[in-house]
């Protein structure tokens, strides 16, 4: 949710601007020398950690600063903060390495020459390699021509656009005005788990469905990435867009992974996915296919497909040698299940 009324505070300890309604402020402050930091203070009385340090330098005097709320802070999860690129040098665009893809290449300040892509589409999106497992925020610059007014939604799935879902789809809350960038699609901490390694796909589109552009960068700016209209590959270009990633700080990660298909065989799209304990839900992608991370012990899986109900329960088993045991419970004989895999997983009594 966004943090509405809270301080940013300047180097000086001044304050200088207030969060509104969507969480944004924007102001300038002085440097009271070089480098500086930037932190925030909410209506309680609580204090942000600090920025990396930011230099008052010819080629950087706007930096683009975002935090996340956490109920204590002794809560796990870090973002890293050192810098992709050198704020110093005139010819980078530096950004910190929380932006698990971002365009233009922070090592180029001149990468960022942008066309208008294809019109008419009504899906624009990216692959990217992810170095951190938790996305907390994303953009992309949509338009439907000049102070056009519409909402936006976007969606991350594991390898392309069809490959299972990772995480819902997100609807921007506010209505979105062509070339205002101050708003963003957030996650909650758990709420869309990555692998890092992994490859992903972040798709954009209307909110109502109808047809929309973006602006892409031109020269193959992120090499671990391809961009697409519509679902169809293009070559040498990529979104202008960038998805914001955490660590989560726990490793002891696990999959559940399954195909939900119809009586004739055919896949079922969005079908919804319950694990429980846990309550972590997932819903199937244009295959059929779902993938779930998951951090503590799961032992069963409901599929609720169209009001049909079958549940599955899982063991996986460490010890002489990984195996895995499937129990299906059917109400109806109308839908089939492909068998889950699961991976470091166990059921929990």
């Amino acid at each position: 949710m966004p943090g509405a009324v809270v301080h940013f505070n300047g180097p000086l300890r001044d304050l200088t601007v207030i969060t509104d309604y969507r969480g944004y402020a924007e102001g300038g402050f002085q440097f009271s020398g070089s480098p500086a930091i930037v932190y925030c203070t909410d209506v309680s009385g609580s204090t942000t950690d600090a920025t990396p340090q930011l230099y008052n330098h010819d080629a950087h005097r706007f930096y683009e600063i975002g935090f996340m709320y956490r109920t204590s802070a002794s809560n796990p999860g870090t973002f890293d903060v050192t810098w992709w690129g050198d704020l110093n040098s005139i010819t980078h665009c530096p950004s910190t390495k929380s932006l698990t893809f971002n365009t233009p290449n922070p090592l180029d300040y001149y990468s960022d020459t942008r066309v208008l892509g294809s019109s008419g589409c009504w899906e624009l999106g990216n692959t990217f390699v992810t170095t951190t497992d938790r996305v907390v925020a994303l953009r992309c610059h949509l338009t439907k021509g000049a102070h056009s007014r519409f909402r936006w939604a976007a969606q991350i799935f594991e390898g392309g656009p069809n490959g299972p879902p990772i995480g819902p789809r997100k609807i921007l809350p506010n209505e979105y005005i062509e070339g205002d960038n101050k708003y963003l699609l957030n996650y909650a901490l758990d709420e869309c788990a990555l692998k890092v390694g992994n490859t992903y796909y972040v798709g954009f589109s209307t909110a109502d469905g109808t047809d929309v552009n973006a602006w892409e960068c031109v020269n193959n700016v992120y090499a671990n990435g391809v961009l697409y209209e519509n679902q169809s590959p293009v070559t040498s270009r990529d979104l202008q867009a960038w998805v914001c990633a955490m660590s989560s700080g726990d490793s002891n990660v696990g999959t559940i992974t399954g195909t939900v298909r119809g009586p004739n065989g055919q896949p079922i799209r969005e079908a919804a996915i319950t694990l429980s304990p846990g309550a972590k839900t997932a819903k199937t992608g244009k295959l059929g296919t779902y993938k779930c991370y998951v951090l503590r012990a799961i032992g069963i899986e409901s599929h609720i497909v169209r009001g049909y109900h079958r549940q599955v329960g899982l063991l996986y088993r460490t010890s002489p040698s990984p195996s895995y045991t499937c129990l299906i419970r059917a109400s109806d004989q109308n839908w089939q299940f492909v068998c889950a895999r699961a991976t470091n997983c166990f059921v929990m009594r």
